[in-house]
């Protein structure tokens, strides 16, 4: 099957992108057959409607003529079936015979799957197809390309604010980029773009996308970022300088508290045997045990004194 790129430069080929076709340097083949790829409803055309579009200059019979050969030039190259007439009046691309990575775009919105559109998305609808003398092809791609932005912004939001703040770090980020992409010199998406990021743990993430947006307004427009994106970078600063920090001593205790050592669990506390040598043993022990909890009072209170200490002193 013969595939039509059309998010991004337009290209003709296999689905997977190899063994390209070149339809010569024909700019308005190349604009009649992304016509029939994109423009609504799917199905037939009408000639009339096409002629207007990329032959507004000639009168009918000329562009006629001029239609009759670029079906020609696109049936020679993509095969006989590529494009078919319904009567006089009407043409289509044949589906069963190519294929659009916008139809596949489309399909998934349609299913409420925001992460496919954006696998499918790759750029701007035709992006760098002009075609001279023909205003009104020009203006048709300005509508087209505003509606597929609208359906790649909504999922591109919908990928960046869905599921629970801990998981979703990097379909944040994800969806953030490709919603930048699509408005790259809104602020008010930068703004939003920003919190989202920030919320997500990914403040790195966050300046990055701010200076990259203040760069380029620079360079293209000479203009500065408005205060309320100033305030909010601000903002993010601050919040990032005042995040608690666990220092060595807080997060790892260097010695166990001597007021947390039971001493039951050294010297049992049961009652003495009856007679007089187990009497004389059981106090021995008690006395051992004492000495153990003292040494490490002393230990607590005097540190550098404890490889010094000797038990028999404390006795």
């Amino acid at each position: 099957m013969i595939h039509i790129t059309t998010l991004g430069s337009v290209r003709i080929g296999a689905p997977d992108g190899h063994s390209p076709i070149a339809m010569g340097q024909q700019a308005k083949r190349l604009a009649l057959l992304s016509y029939l790829a994109v423009a609504g409803p799917r199905g037939a055309h009408r000639r009339d409607t096409i002629l207007g579009l990329l032959w507004p200059e000639l009168d009918n019979e000329r562009a006629r003529s001029a239609l009759r050969q670029a079906l020609h030039g696109i049936r020679k190259t993509l095969g006989a079936d590529a494009v078919v007439s319904r009567g006089t009046e009407l043409i289509e691309l044949n589906l069963d015979v190519v294929s659009c990575d916008l139809h596949s775009l489309e399909s998934a919105a349609q299913a409420g799957d925001a992460s496919a559109v954006l696998d499918h998305y790759r750029g701007e609808l035709l992006a760098g197809l002009f075609v001279a003398d023909a205003p009104g092809f020009e203006q048709w791609v300005d509508g087209e390309r505003a509606r597929v932005n609208a359906l790649v912004l909504e999922a591109a939001w919908q990928v960046a604010e869905g599921g629970p703040k801990s998981a979703i770090a990097p379909d944040v980020i994800r969806g953030v980029r490709a919603a930048m992409t699509v408005c790259r010199f809104d602020e008010t998406a930068l703004r939003r773009g920003m919190r989202l990021l920030s919320g997500a743990g990914a403040t790195a993430e966050a300046f990055a996308l701010h200076d990259r947006f203040v760069a380029e307004m620079r360079r293209e427009f000479d203009v500065e970022p408005s205060a309320e994106t100033v305030s909010l970078a601000d903002e993010l600063r601050r919040s990032r300088r005042e995040m608690p920090r666990l220092s060595n001593a807080d997060s790892v205790p260097t010695r166990v508290p001597v007021a947390s050592i039971d001493a039951t669990a050294v010297v049992p506390i049961d009652r003495p045997p009856a007679t007089g040598s187990g009497r004389r043993r059981y106090g021995i022990a008690a006395a051992l045990g004492l000495a153990i909890v003292l040494v490490g009072v002393v230990a607590e209170l005097a540190p550098s004194a404890e490889s010094e200490l000797d038990p028999r002193q404390v006795l």
